[in-house]
């Protein structure tokens, strides 16, 4: 009975990828926003019976998620979405996973290997919370009998879940609209103002015309005289009755007022008043509290649809004296990245693709450099099997800085990847 269960979700699997592989109707795939990853299925044939049937399991669930184009992750990072916890995991496991995904602080589910079959059926995605992973029992030979059940419908629900295709698209629509109102509010309140002084031939470039479409799609506001003066009258209000119920007021919305002021760097930061003198003139009256940003910093918090913390990783995110060196048209690198999480991670993914390098979330064969936080892990160990490059960020940090080919393309050898 251990094995009931287990085998259940196997034999599903097996039934509905044959009924879809007979189904002549195209559907959209289920799992192409999601990004995976399977805990303690056993590693194989050596552990005996039990890690084999949980290693064939994991092969056909892994078929699974590939059929519906969902990315399965060999390194555990924030960007996974779903963590697939074999029924038969330990307690400890389970409880392990859990903490993980609330040290993300994103929407990460756990779910049980049988969410994967009842989402496919059902052609949306199912509640995580009607899935969790279980210690296997013999009390639900119950849940069993109706796995079967579904089981032997599996053909005929594959074929004819397209009639279910505009009540999930009208769930779905209804959610993009939460989800939309939601990211309009991740810069509310918040005032930007751009610097752009005219950079190198050589150097990473941005577009002040779109960085301020996003800012204001966002809810954030674009500083201008109007908003100046209005946080002049807020400050000689509460400097006039400083004991007033409304001095108070204005004393507390220009404490959490925020300019972030966005420049990718290639000057001193103290000439900023002289770029842009209305962030001058706030600065000088100390009308609100002005933060340095970079464009990177702008499109890594509106793909992760939060606030990330700018001074964490001042090389990404605040503007450094030294322009940003793009790489030359003729160097073409694939770059894949191992042991980094939160607003790092993303933080590095936009710069790779900034000075022109191509970032891949899985690695390959075709990949030319690893970046990796440690000397161990899956992605290490193949890249080492591979060729590939292997590098710490500190390169990164220095061919942004002095450029792939030295500064002015004075060195002789390329990319100096032997010296990180």
């Amino acid at each position: 009975m251990d094995e009931e269960r287990e085998v259940s979700v196997g034999e599903g699997v097996d039934e509905y990828l044959l009924a879809a592989a007979a189904c002549t109707r195209t559907l959209a795939p289920l799992f192409s926003k999601c990004q995976f990853y399977l805990v303690g299925f056993g590693g194989g044939t050596q552990g005996g019976d039990k890690d084999n049937d949980s290693a064939i399991l994991k092969d056909k669930l892994s078929t699974l998620i590939r059929r519906e184009r969902g990315t399965i992750l060999w390194d555990i990072s924030e960007t996974v979405t779903h963590f697939v916890v074999a029924d038969e995991c330990s307690d400890v496991v389970r409880r392990a996973v859990v903490s993980f995904t609330l040290q993300l602080q994103g929407s990460v589910v756990v779910v049980g290997p049988s969410w994967l079959l009842a989402s496919c059926r059902a052609r949306q995605l199912q509640p995580p919370l009607r899935y969790p992973p279980r210690a296997r029992r013999v009390e639900e030979a119950g849940r069993l009998s109706i796995e079967r059940q579904q089981s032997q419908r599996g053909n005929a629900a594959s074929v004819d879940c397209v009639d279910t295709i505009d009540c999930s698209q009208r769930k779905k629509a209804r959610s993009s609209q939460q989800q939309r109102r939601s990211r309009d509010n991740i810069f509310r309140s918040a005032l930007f103002a751009f610097v752009r002084p005219t950079p190198p031939e050589w150097a990473v470039d941005w577009s002040v015309a779109d960085l301020s479409a996003t800012v204001t799609k966002l809810g954030g506001t674009v500083i201008n005289t109007s908003i100046v003066n209005a946080l002049r009258k807020a400050a000689s209000s509460s400097s006039a009755d400083p004991q007033s119920a409304s001095a108070h007021q204005e004393t507390a919305l220009l404490s959490d007022k925020v300019c972030y002021l966005v420049s990718s760097g290639g000057y001193p930061q103290h000439q900023n008043a002289a770029f842009h003198p209305l962030v001058g003139e706030v600065m000088k009256e100390n009308l609100c509290r002005v933060e340095l940003v970079t464009p990177l910093w702008v499109n890594a918090c509106a793909a992760e649809n939060r606030h990330l913390q700018c001074s964490t990783h001042p090389y990404i995110f605040q503007p450094q004296p030294y322009y940003i060196s793009r790489l030359p048209l003729a160097i073409q690198i694939r770059v894949a990245i191992s042991g980094f999480v939160g607003s790092e991670r993303i933080g590095i993914r936009f710069l790779l693709e900034a000075i022109g390098a191509i970032y891949t979330d899985n690695m390959s064969k075709n990949n030319t450099h690893l970046i990796s936080k440690t000397n161990s892990g899956t992605k290490y160990e193949k890249a080492i099997e591979w060729g590939l490059k292997i590098v710490t960020v500190k390169w990164l940090k220095h061919i942004i800085q002095y450029g792939y080919c030295g500064e002015n393309g004075k060195r002789k050898e390329v990319g100096c990847e032997q010296c990180f």
